[in-house]
């Protein structure tokens, strides 16, 4: 198999998985609890303005979201033909990675929306929860409770391997500065991961009224979205550097395609794998729910 056909085949996937398969699932998870648990009957689960969202007017924004989805895969599928009508060849030197990044990015911004929409969801509710009477606290929660030491050290392992890596192999007199940047720029994104789990686990509930099982499952999913994306990011800056050495340049492109494939299925879709709508206990979004523990 070329390297050209490997390529298109990958980015085909990429198209497939990040702007049609992923956001139809989460488009269709969201048409289920509107159906299922309506805002005359789950009260708090649609704090103002979000009381909207079961009417016209929020499945119309479920549909343009999902359309938008469609638009930047027949963004990509208009790359690919491109590519094929003007005879593409990926450079043997590399480079070409920059612009499936792009594209990635570009395919990432719709779930980036939705992510931004949740969080001033959860910022509603937590508002609408301060005035209603509440019991304290009775399950504290701690960190080793929804993350093992082994597998945050395993990351912290990874990482230190991989500045390791780069320390020995890029610290001449034109590569350090880039070295120093990668190195310091990976080990930020790993403490605000860290930063992010602490917050979590130690600070107020993002939706102050789910139980104190489903809060846990939640942060048990964070934790291990973020270690596993800790590793990826260090085993892929490893990778490429390697093929850059072994003059493997022309896989860059494969390789930064199947990454943001990777970083889709072990965050969406280990989300989607690890918790369905039946799993969630939904009641304690009822008006007539008593105080959240």
């Amino acid at each position: 198999m070329s390297v050209l056909i490997l390529f298109y085949i990958v980015f085909l996937s990429q198209i497939y998985l990040l702007s049609i398969y992923f956001p139809g699932q989460l488009a269709k998870r969201v048409r289920q609890v509107l159906s299922k648990y309506p805002p005359d009957k789950y009260g708090k689960l649609y704090p103002p303005p979000f009381d909207y969202f079961a009417s016209r007017e929020g499945v119309s924004r479920v549909r343009n979201w999902q359309l938008l989805n469609f638009a930047i895969a027949g963004l990509g599928l208009g790359i690919l033909l491109a590519a094929v009508l003007s005879g593409y060849q990926p450079d043997p030197m590399g480079g070409d990675e920059i612009f499936v990044l792009a594209y990635a990015m570009i395919q990432f911004v719709p779930l980036f929306m939705a992510e931004i929409m949740t969080a001033k969801w959860f910022s509603r509710m937590r508002q609408e929860y301060a005035g209603r009477p509440k019991s304290a606290e009775l399950q504290p929660r701690k960190l080793w409770d929804v993350v093992s030491p082994l597998n945050l050290f395993l990351a912290l392992g990874i990482y230190l391997a991989m500045a390791a890596w780069f320390l020995q192999q890029h610290m001449g007199e034109s590569e350090r500065g880039a070295t120093l940047i990668t190195l310091f720029g990976l080990g930020a994104m790993n403490l605000g991961y860290f930063l992010l789990l602490l917050h979590r686990v130690h600070g107020r509930k993002n939706d102050p009224y789910k139980s104190h099982a489903d809060q846990l499952h939640e942060l048990k999913l964070l934790a291990s979205i973020l270690v596993i994306s800790s590793i990826a990011a260090s085993t892929i800056l490893v990778l490429t550097d390697m093929a850059d050495m072994f003059v493997l340049e022309v896989f860059d492109p494969v390789l930064i395609s199947v990454f943001a494939q990777f970083c889709a299925v072990f965050s969406i879709g280990l989300g989607f794998s690890k918790t369905t709508i039946e799993d969630i206990d939904f009641e304690v979004y009822r008006e007539d729910a008593g105080p959240v523990v």
